[in-house]
């Protein structure tokens, strides 16, 4: 006997059935022979054997051609349960939310009327079979169903007249997720191989139903990652223009969850701008022109960016604090969503979707459209950056303009005072020359001295001279390499040489120590030269007498690294890294009152550098210092 039955009514005389019955689950047993004869039994089982296969490979087929629609295999397990059972009528319920809805009905006996529901709980008996997961069997829903347990039945028997029934349960993996129910208009209990056959009938239900479900689920994650490719190729294309991103967002999210109506809008002030729409009705349309839509809690929108969060409305009657029944009304919207557009926690907009129906939207459809709002969130930021770009880009070529005519007037200038310069420098040392060689009479020790001093401050002048035109053409980038192929040791001699009187004359010693495999070098020997110079000068400057000068030359790992290296005074950590700037002189204040243009190691670092090389310092106060520049051993090349 099948479990869980409808208990019977009590107190009815000779109603009294076996425990958890309403009624004998099968026929009742009989002392006389069967009249049918022992092969007449087998062929009458042969043909319910055969009808049954008959039935549930229909249903098989069923499924295999509706692969997307479970709708054609409910009704036709339905019309199959009824006929193989031997019942008048079959329905098929489905569970959906705190309801059972009718999704399938084949027979004479009534059924729900379109839009009709039952209320999922034990006061009916398709409901108990499926809140307690097992089939009920009522023999005579007439007098064996107690009313204050089974109200529901007891008023659709007495509205429809029904007296067996036979309900099963839909379980997927232990979950009921509907049922079936056969009845009977006269008193005639199913067997158990026809309550048996609707349990198979059931499982058969399931797997249709699973089948589609799966499919569509396919089909909807499919259709999810279209429109999330087409959303981000709206995306980069966009640039400065959201609209289009907008737009797609607008028309895949009322398309993939069903939404009569959806917007985007964004914040302005205290209300909503609304920059897309899609199937908004024209009384819509005039409405939100009339009275725009405000940041507040009467709209399911306003509610979203004041929460910074979504807001889903199951039926906008129901709920008490909305207050735009005049914009529901004209859109006969009841069912509404909103998700905010938030930046950082900053609410931009929202994105709101409607349905005419009564309908709320799924855990997955409310997924789907919070990652749409993301979405549109990255194109407003993806918007304001590049535009941000755009202005910047803009003043920073003005900027480089106005940089690029300075500097142009300033290369212009230093080019014409050099040469006016240079032409009274020349004349001043070439007659201070002349006047110290006593070609046109003698001269007394102090006016000796001061012809000295002249020619001095005059080739002091006339190297500043120089070294500001050079600085300026590197910075104007007109300086340009003339490499030749030249013995490197050579150029470190001639370097020395040029710095050996003074070095004389202060006791200082200078040595060299360049490597036997140093060769010759292809680059620009005279900027070359002029390093070496620059920083021998340097040394002797700031060694004090009876010190020590030393280059080093050396192949290295690819490089040619040449070092100068003194005893002399040393530089402080913090004051290392200014040494290569313009017009610098570090070192202590009684320092700084030796000659010198301060543009000596700006111009060695920019030679080197041009020769695609590096140039560095290692010092200890009052130990010495020591500058090292290295350039690619391969040579340079003009461009």
């Amino acid at each position: 006997m099948a479990g869980g039955n409808a208990p019977k009514r009590p107190g009815r005389p000779g109603s009294r059935r076996p425990a958890g019955s309403t009624g004998t689950s099968q026929q009742s047993s009989s002392s006389h022979a069967d009249p049918l004869t022992e092969l007449e039994a087998a062929r009458q089982a042969l043909r319910e054997a055969l009808e049954q296969q008959t039935a549930t490979s229909d249903i098989l087929k069923v499924i295999a051609s509706s692969p997307t629609d479970v709708q054609p295999v409910l009704d036709a397990i339905a019309q199959s349960a009824a006929r193989v059972c031997g019942a008048s009528d079959a329905h098929v319920y489905r569970v959906d939310g705190g309801l059972l809805k009718q999704a399938a009905h084949f027979g004479p006996i009534p059924g729900l009327e379109p839009g009709e529901s039952l209320p999922l709980n034990r006061e009916s008996i398709i409901g108990r079979c499926i809140v307690d997961r097992i089939p009920i069997h009522t023999h005579d829903a007439a007098t064996d169903l107690d009313p204050t347990e089974y109200p529901i039945s007891v008023r659709l028997q007495r509205r429809w007249g029904y007296r067996t029934a036979l309900s099963v349960p839909l379980l997927r993996e232990g979950v009921a997720i509907g049922g079936i129910a056969i009845r009977r208009p006269v008193v005639r209990p199913f067997t158990p191989k026809q309550i048996e056959l609707l349990q198979t009938f059931a499982a058969q239900a399931v797997i249709a139903i699973d089948n589609v479900r799966l499919l569509n689920d396919t089909n909807d994650s499919l259709e999810q990652q279209i429109a999330m490719g087409d959303v981000l190729k709206a995306i980069s294309r966009a640039k400065s223009d959201v609209q289009p991103v907008f737009d797609a967002i607008n028309e895949h999210a009322a398309r993939l969850c069903h939404a009569t109506v959806s917007f985007i809008g964004l914040v302005d002030g205290d209300e909503f701008r609304v920059v897309a729409s899609r199937n908004p009705t024209q009384a819509q349309a005039d409405q939100l022109v009339r009275q725009p839509l405000r940041i507040d809690r009467a709209t399911v929108s306003g509610r979203s960016v004041l929460e910074r969060r979504t807001i889903h409305l199951g039926d906008v009657r129901a709920d008490p604090e909305y207050g735009r029944a005049d914009l529901a009304g004209a859109g006969g919207y009841r069912t509404t969503l909103a998700v905010p557009l938030l930046r950082d926690g900053v609410p931009l907009g929202t994105l709101a979707l409607t349905r005419l129906e009564v309908r709320a939207f799924t855990d997955r459809e409310i997924q789907l459209v919070e990652t749409f709002a993301a979405q549109a969130v990255i194109a407003i930021e993806n918007a304001n950056l590049f535009n941000e770009i755009q202005e910047k880009s803009g003043q920073l070529e003005v900027a480089n303009r106005e940089l690029a005519a300075a500097s142009r007037h300033k290369s212009e200038f230093l080019a014409n005072m050099s040469h006016e310069l240079r032409t009274p420098l020349n004349a001043v040392i070439g007659f201070s020359d002349v006047l110290e060689q006593r070609l046109f009479g003698a001269l007394n020790e102090r006016q000796s001295d001061y012809v000295r001093d002249i020619a001095s401050s005059g080739r002091h002048l006339l190297d500043l001279v120089n070294e500001i035109l050079d600085l300026s053409k590197v910075e104007a980038g007109r300086m340009e390499l003339e490499p030749t192929e030249f013995a490197l040791r050579e150029t470190i001699r001639g370097a020395l040489a040029f710095v050996r009187e003074r070095a004389v004359r202060q006791g200082i010693e200078l040595t060299e120590d360049a490597a036997p495999d140093l060769g010759t070098v292809v680059a620009d020997e005279r900027k070359l030269r002029q390093v070496l110079l620059n920083l021998l000068s340097n040394a002797v400057k700031f060694t004090p007498d009876g010190g020590t000068i030393g280059v080093r030359a050396r192949r290295d790992s690819g490089e040619i690294q040449v070092s100068v290296r003194d005893t002399g005074i040393g530089i402080a950590p913090e004051d290392q890294a200014k040494v290569f700037d313009e017009f610098q002189q570090v070192g202590q204040p009684s320092d700084r009152s030796r000659e010198g243009t301060g543009l000596g190691l700006t111009l060695a670092r920019r030679f080197v550098e041009l020769h695609g090389g590096r140039i560095w310092i290692e010092s200890d106060v009052g130990k010495g210092t020591t500058f090292t520049f290295a350039i690619p051993a391969g040579g340079v090349g003009p461009d």
